[in-house]
């Protein structure tokens, strides 16, 4: 049966003087016949490659100003390279494209309002769907189509290319990565293609969606990798085995070295019923409660989510040839090493998480308050900690997603900012006020604050600050939990959060401490030594009884309670995590 988005595709293509050949997935592919379809899938980038030209139709978008985005991406594009002539069509022609002269510059042309209005342009469902990746790959020419509007895929693709690697641009607009991504891939553009391995590409398509789990890897399969040819794929689609099997066999014949262990920086951890109960009180190292795992899936922990929009907004940064080095001087294995539905690890644990903040997203004021009280931080010790806290609120990130160096001036930013948190009423004392104001005054210095809030909105979404019980800082998932093991490990390019599971461990996820980023722990390891984070041992662990105090739900841990969690905290720290590191295994299922 054809679909309503179909027959509007159908009825914009007809010709009412000249038949047309069509070729259309949906159609042309017994979706229901899998053995079909898996022949069908290695025979994409010929069926493509082999067109006269392939249809980008995006619907009629109602409920969206066509005209003024058709506009915009062509402003920006011919405003970018004025050699080109990036135009635009419409039936019956009411609209014609106009080239400004002058035209805008860039950055005037992203604040304009149709700046805004573009990005609802690629909100369209087509930016989302995996499977048309391969199709404008491959196609030696492509035509974006929406109601009576036409333009041409290049100059569509060049204008996400630009919005994209903008300062303005937000990580939201899942659409116009998406675009980028495929302009990237594709060689309609005067850019050269970006060279990729296959893992890489995974990751970086995790905002594109498909309706059965084992596409994300096969709907990729038809392009062409460092390590995945197009003529001979080095997977073939079996939608036989089950996904756990796609995905053991994927990571059985690629590596991306130096770190094998990358994945699972597309590991999603999904939050449950327990996490609700715990964003009222979520501080208090008794919270956490095993009974929770029931409701954990049946996949393990560690798997990919290469489909899930949610794993898209990774800590790492977004070059794909930039990365931390937390495991700096750790031997990686050569290939992740799975027995069973576990994923077997070498590494360093290096403490426990004994409280955690609410949900950052906006609420940076309220966050940092919880922080600075539950650490028990005082105004003096506050100005030293400066640079750890823009860093962490930051992940380490510069405005335009790559590590950021002193030239980014990220710790200005951030004082800029931290000059209005002292008059909000959070923290700290009219006293403490006083006394920092003179330095902050200083430090703010050519930084601007909504820089800053850019960066920070960007990776802190749906994620909680965290601090251990060994003093470290860090900005963690959202299923962050007190109890949760960081560790770093061998292969892996970020610290990791492990929960226990009797003697093996569940992924939680990624997270950004800033002092062990650049193979701190590891020297602390080789040095025969224990390592400590920035808010000290002891101080930290008292501090949660001065946090709790101020808490409605806390009230319940007072007393003799509060004491024995303090007493029970220090005694694990002290059993577990004071005498020199070590390194171990972790079985995480």
């Amino acid at each position: 049966m054809i679909q309503p988005n179909l027959e509007g595709a159908l009825q914009r293509l007809r010709d009412t003087k000249v038949s047309r050949t069509v070729w259309i997935d949906a159609l042309c592919i017994n979706q229901s016949d899998l053995d079909e379809k898996r022949i069908q899938i290695s025979m994409m980038p010929l069926i493509y490659g082999a067109s006269a030209q392939t249809n980008i139709w995006l619907g009629e978008l109602r409920n969206i100003d066509i005209y003024e985005a058709m506009e915009f991406i062509c402003d920006i594009v011919n405003q970018w390279d004025q050699k080109l002539d990036a135009t635009y069509h419409q039936v019956g022609g009411e609209y014609v494209y106009k080239k400004r002269t002058p035209l805008p510059s860039i950055e005037q042309i992203l604040r304009e309002r149709s700046r805004y209005r573009v990005a609802k342009f690629f909100s369209a469902q087509w930016f989302c769907r995996r499977w048309v990746i391969q199709e404008v790959v491959h196609s030696p020419s492509a035509v974006v189509l929406c109601s009576d509007f036409s333009i041409a895929w290049p100059w569509l693709g060049l204008a996400a290319a630009i919005v994209r690697m903008s300062p303005e641009f937000k990580s939201s607009e899942v659409g116009i990565s998406n675009a980028y991504l495929i302009y990237r891939l594709s060689r309609h553009g005067n850019i050269k293609p970006a060279d990729l391995t296959f893992l890489q590409l995974l990751r970086l398509a995790a905002g594109f969606e498909t309706s059965e789990s084992r596409d994300a890897v096969y709907a990729l399969l038809g392009i062409r990798t460092k390590d995945n040819p197009e003529t001979a794929p080095i997977l073939e689609a079996d939608y036989s085995v089950s996904l756990i099997d796609v995905h053991r066999r994927i990571l059985d014949k690629l590596t991306d070295p130096p770190h094998p262990l990358g994945f699972l920086s597309s590991a999603n951890h999904k939050p449950h019923r327990i996490l609700k109960a715990m964003s009222q009180f979520p501080w208090g190292y008794l919270e956490t409660d095993t009974s929770s795992e029931s409701s954990e899936s049946s996949l393990p922990s560690w798997l990919p989510q290469w489909n899930d929009l949610s794993a898209a907004a990774i800590l790492t940064p977004w070059s794909v040839d930039e990365y931390f080095e937390p495991t700096k001087g750790l031997e990686a294995p050569d290939k992740p090493l799975i027995h069973g539905d576990a994923l077997i690890a070498k590494g360093i644990e290096l403490s426990i998480v004994s409280f955690r903040s609410e949900i950052v997203s906006e609420h940076f004021k309220t966050v940092l308050g919880q922080i600075l009280n539950g650490a028990s931080i005082t105004a003096t010790a506050l100005m030293h900690h400066l640079p750890l806290l823009s860093k962490t609120f930051t992940a380490g990130r510069n405005q335009y997603g790559g590590i950021a160096v002193d030239g980014d001036k990220i710790l200005s930013h951030f004082a800029a900012w931290f000059a209005m948190f002292l008059e909000s009423k959070h923290w700290p004392s009219a006293q403490d006020k006083q006394l920092l104001r003179p330095s902050i005054d200083t430090l703010k210095e050519g930084g601007d604050p909504d820089t800053f809030l850019t960066i920070a909105r960007q990776v802190c979404s749906n994620r909680p600050l965290f601090v251990t019980a060994s003093g470290h800082l860090g900005l963690g998932p959202s299923d962050t939990a007190a109890g949760d093991r960081l560790c770093i490990l061998a292969g892996h390019k970020m610290p990791v959060l492990l929960r226990p599971k009797g003697e093996k461990y569940t992924f939680v996820g990624d997270c950004y401490v800033d002092d062990v980023m650049r193979g701190e722990a590891v020297v602390a390891l080789r040095e025969g030594r224990r390592h400590l984070g920035p808010f000290g041992q002891i101080s930290n662990i008292r501090g949660i009884e001065n946090f709790l105090a101020a808490e409605e739900e806390g009230a319940r841990l007072a007393g003799e309670d509060l004491e024995l969690l303090v007493q029970t905290t220090e005694a694990l720290v002290r059993e577990r995590y004071g005498g020199a590191l070590r390194e171990t295994g972790f079985e995480i299922v």
